[in-house]
């Protein structure tokens, strides 16, 4: 088989080598091993498969690398032999490898043959957890190595014995046991047959235990005897007698035990009870014996004690608590009341007797200790009388009760009033009506002694206004009713309904009668209360010949943290003072007080004051605004009278300035609402006013660079800022000589801003009539709407002063605080014609009449501005126009007559070019033709006032003339004229609004 190298390798197409890897040439083997060889080709040559040869003789071959065979050596002879790998190219030429001799060594065969089966296995229980095997030994072709022992079918123990003894076993238990032989080389043997034993059950050393308890359906508590028991072993006994049973308790007597039944369960009754206490029984341990001999324990227990109790019940029965004696009512009731809980007790255990007549009964109700008797059934008057007799109900022993006693057990019988009881009601002797005081009181006569009257029990109605509450003092027979709540004029009446009280029978009243059960309330307005406080002219600068603060050196200088606020609210004060020293201030309200013009309601300091920052400009909008610390928090006390305010602010060197704020007083419903014009005061205002920085919404009075609006003016400005000079803007120029008028007079009225109809419209509902006084020029949408919404909801409209609804303004929050509706936007117009506004719409800030906007004041005023005449110019006289008009009423004035000093300094007119007003046919009228020059086009032309009523019924009066509030109150100046006093008492009248007389 080893060939020579073949004619390919001579002709150069290529070669193998093929070498045995495993075993190594020299190396012993036995057992199974691998033969490995390896294939190296040279050329182009491919391998189809190699072959192993043993001593010529093929072992097998492998067709893929790593070539390998398994070789079984011991099917070889021990000794020497040759090994050889043949490998076959894809031509079919053989090549072959080296030889490789290995020794081959194994040893002699394997031991399979397994021992012989065991015999003659048997068991024996030798005790209650032992059973003893045993067999005959079993034989092997080597020997036999053990013995593996089977309990149950598991293995249990292996041994070398013949013999094996199992223990820890459990008693009366059958075990089957079998065993199997196996030699040294493992080889087992079948297992041999079973055999089986049962282990005997263990001695019995467990003491019996015993329970005794009261038996089933003893009574407990019982008057019985004997008492009667229950004692369980817990196994057969004997030996058992009433000698094994302790009797203990309260009960007296010598008691004796007699005890039956058994093995297990005994009755043990118990007699000899003399006297009432409790019954214990208990088995001491020792005293009974089980079949193995073993002593019983001592008895637990969970109930081996009963009472014996042979005592009766006792019962008292009196009249109830409470019960009235004599009465009319029924039934009447009388309390039993048993020694011990009782059962049994009915009303057949009540004996009724006494002088009332009729068929009387009895009912109970109530127990088991405390029972309610009932009676019912008297006709005729007399007395009643309960008992109890003896044995009508027993305790829970079974004993019977004695016979009742009583201490009170009478009640005198009445027939009852079925008479109801009658009233009258009238104004109190005394009461004044008409009255304007609160309460009204009436007087309620009741025809006999009643309970249960309230103010629930009061009808009130009438046309006085206002929630009417009633309060009731007094009684049982006469009561005062107060009632209070009234706040508009009218009747109170007050009236009692049936059936809200009752006399001592139940009688319910029956309605009231009244001969003058009608008040008239006539109210004080709180504004005539609030004028008849002390007043002070404090108010007013130039006191102390000291000039006012001014905006260059900023002396004293302050603001406020909002124009208005609600009684009971704070508002917080900013304050400057240059240099830095102490400062006071002092509140004022503005209105009549005697002709005074203030009231001095508090003052404050003196205060540490700082030098505050200078406000900053924005550069785009001109907005001035300041960064201030806030000085003062004043709390607004509950019990001031709405109105407007000023602040009247000193420093240590004695200059001064204002602050001025309005207290508004949300939840009264009042005649009028006046709103302050504090738009106009901040458009106004170019504080600083110093000739360098200070800005207002006009060119006249601002400083410093242009604007977005392409001059000097701003487009907004700020409350967070004081007012320019004094510091209270506009209002003592007009609106402060309307206020000291209407309230002087007496007026129903209350105070707000141009912010306050900004933020709520629906504000103007509470009141009759709206008034905008003065120079009222620039609103926003909000006041526009709502004051139109208004009039539409029938609130008259009262713009005594002129220039009113002029330009449009949009309000945003202050950039630095945050706080809603501080900054007042209106761009108006730039010097081209053009708005700046970035807003274009309904709300782009230019004249109302003008676009987009198109709503022109005039229709909503009657007239709207026209021209004005400059402030150091005298004022034209007010012309008379359609006399005729209800306006004009008591004046004496006609057709072409003049007032003096009434037109100026801004007027409006009526114009055709726009559109009029909505109203009622032939209630739109021109009230005067008022000459005056213009001040800018130096020309002449008509100043107009107007009155007309909306579809909605509303009067709106338009005056025309900014200055109409000093015709009604001046400061000796000439201006006041009764004519103007009259027209406007003429139009507050057609408002549904009137002093009181």
């Amino acid at each position: 088989l080893i060939a020579p190298q073949p004619a390919q390798a001579q002709l150069g197409l290529g070669s193998l080598i093929v070498t045995i890897t495993f075993p190594a040439d020299g190396s012993p083997v036995s057992g199974t091993v691998p033969v490995n060889a390896s294939v190296s080709i040279i050329g182009s040559l491919t391998v189809s498969q190699v072959q192993f040869y043993r001593d010529g003789n093929l072992i097998g071959s492998d067709s893929a690398a790593p070539y390998s065979v398994s070789w079984n050596t011991t099917s070889t002879n021990n000794g020497s032999h040759t090994l050889t790998a043949v490998a076959t190219d894809v031509l079919g030429v053989r090549w072959n490898s080296n030889p490789v001799t290995v020794t081959v060594s194994n040893g002699p065969p394997p031991d399979t043959t397994p021992p012989m089966v065991p015999t003659g296995l048997t068991a024996s229980a030798v005790s209650s957890s032992q059973i003893n095997l045993s067999w005959t030994a079993s034989s092997d072709n080597v020997g036999v190595s053990g013995y593996r022992v089977y309990r149950n079918g598991t293995q249990i123990a292996t041994t070398s014995a013949t013999s094996f003894a199992n223990t820890g076993l459990s008693p009366s238990t059958t075990y089957s046991y079998t065993v199997a032989a196996y030699d040294a080389a493992g080889n087992l043997s079948t297992q041999s047959s079973s055999a089986s034993a049962t282990t005997p059950a263990p001695p019995d050393t467990t003491p019996p235990a015993v329970t005794i308890n009261q038996a089933a359906g003893q009574a407990d508590p019982t008057s019985s005897s004997p008492i009667n028991f229950t004692a369980v072993f817990s196994e057969p006994v004997s030996g058992f007698s009433g000698a094994g049973v302790t009797i203990s308790g309260t009960a007296g007597g010598t008691k004796t035990v007699t005890v039956s039944g058994g093995p297990s369960t005994y009755t043990v009754a118990v007699s000899g009870m003399s006297t009432d206490g409790t019954v214990i029984a208990s088995i001491a341990v020792g005293v009974a014996q089980d079949a193995a001999g073993n002593l019983n324990t001592a008895s637990t227990s969970t109930d081996n004690s009963v009472t014996f109790d042979a005592t009766p019940p006792s019962v008292t029965i009196n009249q109830a608590a409470g019960q009235a004696d004599p009465t009319s009512s029924s039934p009447i009731n009388f309390t039993a009341v048993f020694s011990e809980p009782v059962s049994g007790f009915s009303s057949a255990g009540v004996t009724l007797s006494g002088t009332a007549g009729g068929t009387k009964t009895a009912a109970v109700s109530g127990g088991p200790s405390t029972y309610n008797v009932a009676v019912s059934g008297m006709t005729t008057a007399g007395t009643v009388l309960a008992s109890i007799a003896a044995g009508v109900a027993s305790d829970a022993a079974g004993n019977g009760n004695t016979a009742s006693t009583s201490t009170d057990n009478s009640v005198s019988f009445t027939p009852s009033d079925t008479t109801p009881p009658t009233v009258t009601i009238n104004q109190a002797a005394g009461q004044a009506d008409p009255t304007s005081s609160s309460p009204i009181n009436f007087t309620a006569v009741f025809s006999k002694p009643i309970s249960g009257f309230t103010s629930a029990g009061i009808t009130l109605s009438g046309t006085a206004g206002g929630i009417k509450t009633a309060t009731v003092s007094g009684g049982p027979t006469i009561y005062t009713v107060a009632v209070s709540g009234m706040t508009s004029s009218g009747t109170v009446l007050a009236s009692i309904p049936a059936g809200v009280a009752s006399d001592a029978a139940g009688n319910l009243n029956t309605a009231s009668t009244s001969t003058d059960n009608s008040v008239t309330f006539t109210p004080v307005s709180p504004i005539v209360l609030e004028n008849q406080q002390p007043g002070s002219g404090n108010w007013r600068m130039w006191l102390h010949n000291i000039p006012p603060a001014d905006d260059v050196n900023k002396q004293i200088k302050g603001y406020a943290s909002a124009t208005s606020v609600n009684k009971g609210e704070s508002i917080t004060f900013y304050v400057t003072v240059n240099p830095a020293q102490q400062y006071t201030m002092d509140v004022y309200r503005m209105g009549w007080y005697q002709g005074l013009g203030g009231r001095l309601m508090q003052s404050i300091g003196p205060l540490q004051g700082v030098a505050q920052p200078a406000c900053p400009v924005d550069a785009t909008t001109g907005l001035t605004e300041c960064n201030w610390t806030a000085s003062y928090t004043l709390a607004v006390p509950p019990n001031w009278t709405s109105g407007v305010f000023v602040v009247m602010l000193t420093n240590a060197q004695g200059y001064q300035n204002y602050i001025t704020f309005v207290v508004r007083d949300d939840a009264r419903v009042a005649d009028i609402m006046f709103q302050q014009a504090v738009n106009t005061y901040q458009a106004y205002s170019n504080y600083p006013d110093d000739n360098a920085t200070g800005k207002s919404l006009y060119d006249f009075n601002s400083y410093g660079a242009n604007t977005v609006t392409g001059t000097p003016r701003a487009a907004k400005v700020s409350w967070n800022r004081p007012y320019a000079d004094y510091g209270a803007g506009q209002f003592f120029q007009w609106e402060f000589y309307f206020i000291r008028w209407l309230e002087s007079s007496g007026y129903d009225v209350k105070y707000s801003t141009d912010l306050d109809t900004h933020e709520n419209g629906v504000r103007l509902l509470n009141s009759k009539a709206f008034l905008s006084v003065g120079h009222n020029e620039y609103w926003s949408k909000p006041m526009y709407d709502g004051v139109q919404q208004a009039r539409d909801a029938g609130i008259h409209l009262g713009f005594f002063g002129a220039d009113a609804v002029f330009w449009q303004v949009r309000f945003e929050p202050s950039p630095l605080t945050g706080a809603a509706d501080r900054v007042m936007v209106c761009y108006k117009n730039s010097p081209d014609g053009h708005s700046p506004d970035p807003v274009q719409g309904p709300t782009t800030t230019v004249l109302w009449r003008d676009p987009p906007v198109n709503r022109p004041e005039q229709q909503l005023v009657g007239v709207q501005f026209s021209g004005s005449i400059d402030v150091k110019t005298p004022n034209s006289p007010y012309v008379v126009q359609n006399s005729s008009s209800w306006v004009y009423a008591g004046t004496g004035l006609a057709d072409g007559d003049s007032i003096p000093k009434i037109v100026g300094y801004e007027m409006d007119s009526s114009m055709s070019n726009f559109p009029l007003p909505a109203s009622v046919a032939g209630t739109y009228q021109v009230l005067s033709q008022s000459p005056f020059v213009d001040s800018y086009s130096r020309t002449t032309m008509t100043a107009n006032s107007s009155i007309y009523q909306a579809p909605s019924g509303a009067w709106v009066f338009g005056a025309g003339t900014t200055s109409w509030a000093w015709g009604l109150s001046d400061d000796g100046d000439g201006y006041m004229d009764p004519r103007i006093q009259r027209i406007t008492a003429n139009v507050l009248n057609r408002f549904g609004v009137s002093p009181p007389p």
